[in-house]
């Protein structure tokens, strides 16, 4: 929590070195902020401390492996999906293998990322129309577009795979975030006011509910 080594998104990146947790931007750069910390995804300590395994008293187990999200462009984004889920029988000897595709007919990831973490804003001093920009190095907005989750997607295939068999399908989920201005400036000015803060919107009313399934047998 305290660590200088984590990427935009929060999560362990590994990077020991940084001194600050202030990124690199092109913003900043131009206006000559030394702003150095390393907070690129890191596929493998993304991973640190994640759940691998339950095993049962009767000796079956249940195995997880997860893999790093992506959205639409293919770049990485902060955190884990679920990969692969192998359910084992110990007493039949027999596994059941569930796996999770978040891809389209195109090998496209139907990731999608409604905001994206910015670590400074500029603010209008009303003096003469001048600006300032305030910099921070955690985000100068909460990620509460997704609650929570900093991606979400628009197709999952779930594929179960045992005895010889395999069972298929495909869930749809829908979104409807026309009318909201989610940029940083205009988050900060609009929610990050008042004696309480005021409520930012939840998003997460408007986006990513299912409305259809597939099955393939």
């Amino acid at each position: 929590r305290f660590s200088y080594a984590q990427d935009i998104w929060g999560y362990n990146n590994g990077k020991t070195s940084n001194t600050t947790n202030i990124p690199t931007i092109p913003e900043l750069t131009l206006m000559g902020i030394p702003a150095h910390a390393d907070r690129n995804v890191d596929t493998n300590y993304t991973k640190s401390g994640i759940i691998k395994q339950i095993v049962y008293p009767t000796g079956g187990s249940l195995n997880f492996t997860f893999e790093n999200n992506r959205d639409d462009a293919n770049a990485l984004v902060g955190g884990l999906r679920i990969k692969r889920i192998i359910n084992y029988d110990s007493v039949a000897s027999k596994s059941l293998v569930t796996e999770y595709r978040y891809n389209d007919d195109n090998g496209v990831s139907t990731g999608y990322v409604a905001t994206r973490p910015s670590f400074h804003y500029f603010y209008d001093t009303g003096d003469q129309g001048q600006a300032n920009c305030r910099i921070s190095g955690d985000p100068v907005y909460p990620l509460f577009g997704n609650q929570g989750s900093p991606i979400t997607y628009t197709r999952v295939e779930k594929v179960e795979i045992g005895d010889n068999q395999e069972y298929k399908s495909r869930h749809h989920f829908y979104s409807d975030l026309s009318g909201f201005n989610i940029s940083p400036d205009a988050t900060y000015r609009n929610y990050s006011i008042g004696v309480p803060f005021n409520k930012p919107p939840d998003l997460q009313r408007f986006s990513y509910h299912p409305y259809s399934t597939e099955v393939f047998k």
